[in-house]
């Protein structure tokens, strides 16, 4: 889905768009107002939250890893739910996240995906 210089707010647009719905219908839907839908997809705001982002894909029938991926492209910051770690867990996370370089956090999320 994605190709270089594609941003999550371009293609949530175009995603919607394909599938014929109204900037109404999908802030509707994720619970936010159509004027902030509208502003994370003229991207004049960050993505959405995690909790949003999967039932956009949902929503759109589109891949919520790779509008994960994107957001956390966009935001430059990677999400996780960090209810399961333990304190320890948590800040060997939080020490290895800090001060990665963009092309290490790149090189990382190919990882994730596989590439």
């Amino acid at each position: 889905m994605k190709t270089k210089g594609e941003t999550f707010g371009s293609t949530i647009r175009k995603l919607r768009r394909d599938s014929r719905k109204t900037l109404q219908e999908m802030a509707d839907k994720i619970g936010v107002s159509v004027a902030y839908y509208s502003e994370v997809e003229l991207e004049k705001r960050p993505p959405f939250k995690p909790d949003r982002i999967a039932l956009l894909a949902q929503l759109l029938n589109a891949s919520a890893n790779e509008l994960f991926a994107l957001s956390w492209q966009d935001r430059k910051v990677i999400s996780f739910d960090t209810d399961q770690l333990n304190p320890s867990e948590t800040n060997i996370l939080q020490s290895f996240a800090r001060g990665l370089t963009d092309d290490q956090i790149e090189r990382i999320q190919d990882v994730i995906k596989g590439k």
